[in-house]
């Protein structure tokens, strides 16, 4: 009966708390949007009809969600706008504003950027013509963020302007920028987004058309999470004193002290001037599983830190390396700017292998992020039938000639109760015998000490993988000797005890012992071969 008492209370809170969260409709309860947030407390909901507001508009540091009537909905993104006029920054968060303060379902155009005021002469800086993150770190979902043109003003040889994040800036913060369309943006530097410091998401987005003179799609700087984006056709066109623009798509650079770069899953293409990705690695940054290709003048740059000489790919050409191609995504209609995958193209399931989707994390379409083997690169994950993907086991070490396994069995399958072929072929080693070269789980043993390398190609009676191949070495690896822990004694003792038994053989062999000693006086050991 007492639990019974003590939970009533606790249910009327929780009723109270509920209530009190408010929902604002503009322009039925308040003529404008920035009327409507002004009013709020956090928590509450402005929902805002279709229409033009022009408007600049601040969250002031309130946790509240901003959304057009329905935010899946492309006819209403594309008719609920806010527009800033050239007045300022369309969207401004700075005032400490969480990933509950929500930004979601409208077209922001119209803007022109925020001067910075922190570096007194340094006036001429102006960020996030559409969207401005200072210390900050809001949701930003579901929009077209688009028209957005930072100053770049040059008179009499003094800059008067210059921007930085045509679309989206962030600066010491860390938003989640996802599901958005940002195009045709300009500035002087990430036309696109720019992230200055902080550790934003931006994850499944469509980015292109933007131009910029360093780094028309992106830029990140000292921090960021670029995953599972589509950014295509961004330029380094604009130009100061005629000099030549730098990453057309891609800028990133990462430092030890300031922090690294994440780029992984992305399609990097077409960009029209400046290359695909410039970046600035020291290590710690991670450029894993994108697809870079076709980018004027080249998809990978590397400046001479001397001469500022730009070179295109050779060494600085990641393609082959950390799961990174460089093939054609086969987009439905680049040139209508459809960005969805064909069937036949090489970014399905060609992404991080470890990547895992978060609990209930979609593509831009709202459909299932991972839907065949492993995830897609690009910002689309291809729904229907999947061509087969072949996956032919882990690599193993085996001590000594022994019956060997392969196993084919994480093979993915479209239909898996439909036909399931398997052919396996060896690339390399003393030839051995198949028990079976079309089974699942084929057998063999090796005559002799070396390493085999096996490919397995999967088909379901309509098409045929891509060859996936498993390193089986077979050789004793030495023992690892353990002579324990070093002794120091504050006098002569009786006797001192060795201690080996921490040495070991990875293939679990018995172990012999010989101890030797290489320096100090000469003592006498009980057994040397204990």
């Amino acid at each position: 009966m007492g639990k019974s008492i003590l939970l009533i209370p606790a249910l009327l809170l929780v009723g109270a708390a509920l209530a009190m969260a408010e929902t604002r409709r503009v322009p039925a309860d308040s003529a404008t949007i920035q009327q409507a947030i002004n009013d709020c407390n956090d928590g509450d909901e402005v929902i805002v009809e279709p229409g033009t507001y022009y408007e600049i508009i601040n969250f002031s540091g309130k946790n509240i969600v901003v959304t057009s009537t329905d935010p899946n909905d492309p006819a209403i993104v594309a008719s609920t706008i806010i527009d800033a006029d050239s007045e300022g920054s369309a969207v401004t968060f700075e005032n400490g504003e969480s990933a509950d303060a929500v930004l979601t379902g409208f077209t922001i155009t119209g803007g022109f950027g925020t001067a910075d005021t922190s570096i007194p002469e340094a006036g001429y800086l102006f960020w996030g013509a559409g969207v401005y993150c200072l210390n900050a770190s809001p949701t930003i979902t579901r929009n077209v963020i688009v028209n957005n043109n930072g100053p770049l003003t040059i008179e009499a040889d003094q800059l008067l302007a210059l921007s930085y994040g045509g679309a989206i800036a962030t600066v010491t913060s860390s938003p989640t920028i996802t599901h958005n369309v940002i195009k045709n943006n300009s500035a002087y530097a990430g036309a696109g987004i720019i992230v200055y410091l902080g550790d934003a998401q931006i994850r499944n987005n469509l980015i292109y058309d933007n131009s910029a003179c360093v780094g028309g799609g992106v830029v990140l700087l000292y921090g960021g999470h670029l995953i599972n984006n589509t950014i295509v056709g961004n330029d380094s066109s604009k130009t100061i004193d005629g000099q030549t623009g730098l990453a057309g798509n891609v800028y990133a650079a990462s430092e030890p002290e300031l922090g690294p770069c994440l780029v992984v899953n992305n399609i990097i293409c077409n960009a029209k001037s400046g290359g695909g990705i410039y970046s600035v690695d020291t290590g710690q940054g991670l450029f894993a599983f994108n697809d870079v290709w076709n980018n004027s003048p080249g998809n990978y740059a590397l400046q001479n830190p001397e001469t500022g000489e730009l070179t295109w790919d050779g060494p600085a050409d990641k393609t082959g390396k950390d799961g990174n191609i460089c093939e054609d995504p086969l987009f439905v209609n680049p040139q209508g700017k459809d960005y969805h995958l064909q069937l036949d193209s090489p970014c399905i399931s060609a992404g991080d292998p470890a990547f895992i989707a978060s609990p209930g994390e979609t593509d831009i379409d709202g459909e299932a992020r991972v839907f065949a083997w492993r995830v897609d690169m690009g910002a689309d994950e291809y729904i229907g039938y999947v061509k087969p993907v072949a996956n032919a086991g882990p690599d193993q070490h085996l001590e000594k000639p022994q019956l060997i396994t392969l196993d084919g069995s994480g093979s993915f399958f479209y239909d898996p109760c439909g036909v399931m072929e398997f052919q396996w072929d060896q690339a390399a080693g003393p030839a051995v015998e198949f028990s079976d070269f079309g089974a699942m789980r084929p057998t063999f043993t090796p005559e002799c000490e070396a390493e085999y390398r096996f490919e397995l190609v999967v088909s379901d009676g309509l098409n045929f993988s891509k060859p996936d191949e498993v390193l089986i070495v077979v050789r004793n690896r030495p023992p690892l000797a353990d002579a324990g822990p070093d002794q120091t004694m504050s006098s002569i003792p009786s006797i001192i005890t060795l201690n080996g038994s921490g040495s070991y053989d990875p293939g679990g062999e018995a172990l012999t012992y010989d101890w030797r000693q290489i320096a100090g006086p000469t003592v006498e050991l009980s057994d040397e071969n204990a």
